[in-house]
């Protein structure tokens, strides 16, 4: 299925009212995982892949003359993730995430719209790809942003 006509006018209005923000995909995949993650405000990454620190995992291999380091890499939350907690008109909530510049600026209506919008948006990416759960479009379509109650930088809401 592709975003509902409901969705995509949405789109239409924010993308027209904000200039400089086109609703975009947020997510980078490699092989079936997520290896990174923007701000879907400002596009500063907020996670993705950092060497390991630890000595036991580095490989080295000796070519000749040449010794090759292999450090692993590891999926990791930055200093500036955050994430808010969005109630809707109809009183139902949904998790997401942010910069916490972003979140430390006034999150305008139009701001907390476009937000669920690249949402909405990246849910589809990821049908289309395979990588996402079926979307229960009656349910998200319609709900419109109300308000952020609740954050957290731990990943834990």
């Amino acid at each position: 299925m592709t975003l509902p006509i409901e969705v995509i006018e949405r789109i239409k209005v924010i993308e027209t009212r904000k200039q400089d923000k086109v609703v975009k995909a947020y997510l980078t995949w490699k092989n079936n995982k997520i290896v990174a993650v923007q701000c879907k405000l400002c596009s500063s990454d907020i996670t993705g892949l950092i060497e390991t620190d630890d000595e036991n995992e580095i490989e080295y291999t000796k070519l000749k003359n040449t010794t090759i380091k292999k450090v692993p890499m590891t999926y990791a939350y930055f200093a500036n993730y955050m994430e808010i907690k969005i109630q809707f008109d109809d009183k139902t909530y949904h998790v997401t995430n942010l910069c916490k510049n972003c979140l430390k600026s006034f999150i305008t209506f139009e701001e907390l719209e476009y937000v669920y919008l690249c949402d909405l948006f990246q849910f589809e990416v990821n049908s289309k790809i395979g990588l996402g759960s079926e979307i229960d479009w009656e349910t998200l379509k319609d709900r419109i942003p109300d308000k952020i109650t609740e954050t957290s930088d731990a990943g834990i809401i």
